[in-house]
């Protein structure tokens, strides 16, 4: 059988969040495409996460855990060796150093290249550092694997490294099934109200400020909704910032809803029940909660840049990032057309259909199989 070695330490945490539902469906589904091939996967940090025992059920999924630094970069040289695989894989993200070189093939998931295009959010000085980094270890990368042709190309230019070596394996959204069981959040209590609905303020870069700016004025210019909400699913990095905010606007305040991490049936509620789903991201390696909310049906609105414009296509209703009242505007537009969801549903799914756990599974798997 063939074997491939990965190192999974990226699901070692708490909740996941874009890049953990990235890692571990195509794992998943890769594991289920060819029986004939055994995952290892490598666990070198501390923490867990009960969907990892999921992925351990498969038959063809083997684990390993080993901690400290011997245990995070050595062991997964040993373990090469000891299981024969053909192919050293780290999941982890835009960390791609691989310190002790494994006697066999390399490859990494680079998702985007905020950090080198983006210092004015990062500081310059990490940008500097992690730029030249990572034209340390990209280049020796025998496979490079992200999520966009958008990013290809950004890391073709940054790096130099041949399109050859690069395999576009998309994200998916089918592990939000439209027929699953959903479950109104419990901090929205017994009434029934419309909402806008954002998540994953986990970045500087998810221009939070800006969907809050933009609801404020809604507000002001639509005095006649006294209803609508805006509500924000997942953790807020710029809680200061949030805070300040609310002390500034506190009408838009009170009716704002940060429910901070939630579960899949809540989400799935959410998108169901939201008017649109806003993401203003100021940039994106691909953008997961875009063909989440497009698989059930949301509207979305969406910030205009070029990875964006790749992934919804022609359904996508795009704002300036820098705007506030443009993105102000599309909300009152949205929430007059009170049919444009029903319309536009079929339209919503059909391009979410474009991206499936099991298509991107196997386009990656065949492109570690061939080195």
């Amino acid at each position: 059988m063939a074997s491939i070695y990965f190192d999974a330490s990226i699901l070692q945490c708490d909740n996941f969040r874009g890049v953990h539902i990235y890692a571990w469906n195509l794992i998943k589904n890769m594991a289920s495409i060819d029986r004939t091939v055994n995952f290892h996967l490598h666990f070198g940090m501390s923490g867990w996460n009960d969907r990892i025992d999921e992925l351990l059920g498969e038959p063809n999924v083997i684990g390993h855990r080993f901690g400290g630094k011997f245990g995070r970069h050595v062991m997964p040289v040993v373990n090469v060796v000891r299981t024969k695989s053909s192919v050293y894989c780290i999941l982890n993200g835009n960390a791609g150093h691989i310190r002790f070189k494994p006697p066999c093939r390399t490859a990494a998931v680079f998702h985007d290249m905020r950090l080198i295009l983006y210092p004015e959010l990062y500081g310059r000085q990490l940008s500097v550092d992690f730029a030249k980094q990572a034209a340390g270890w990209m280049p020796k990368l025998d496979l490079v694997i992200t999520g966009a042709n958008t990013v290809k190309k950004e890391i073709v230019d940054h790096f130099g490294i041949p399109e050859s070596r690069i395999a576009v394996v998309s994200e998916g959204s089918d592990h939000l099934d439209e027929k699953e069981p959903i479950c109104r959040p419990a901090l929205f209590g017994e009434e029934d109200f419309p909402f806008y609905l954002t998540v994953n303020p986990s970045d500087v870069r998810k221009n939070l400020k800006l969907i809050l700016d933009a609801f404020s004025i809604y507000i002001r210019t639509v005095p006649e909704d006294v209803t609508s909400r805006l509500v924000i699913a997942g953790i807020i990095a710029e809680s200061e910032m949030y805070r300040q905010w609310c002390q500034r606007n506190p009408v838009a305040a009170s009716r704002t809803i940060s429910l901070g991490y939630v579960a899949d049936p809540e989400l799935r509620y959410l998108y169901r029940k939201a008017i649109c789903f806003i993401y203003a991201s100021l940039y994106e390696g691909f953008g997961i909660p875009v063909i989440e909310s497009l698989r059930l049906g949301c509207p979305v609105i969406l910030s205009d840049i070029p990875v964006f414009r790749e992934v919804a296509g022609d359904v996508g209703i795009y704002v300036n990032p820098t705007d506030a009242s443009d993105l102000g505007r599309q909300l009152r537009c949205i929430r007059v057309d009170l049919k444009h969801r029903s319309n536009n549903a079929s339209a919503f799914v059909q391009q979410a259909d474009r991206y499936s756990w099991k298509k991107s599974a196997k386009v990656g798997l065949e492109a570690l199989l061939r080195l």
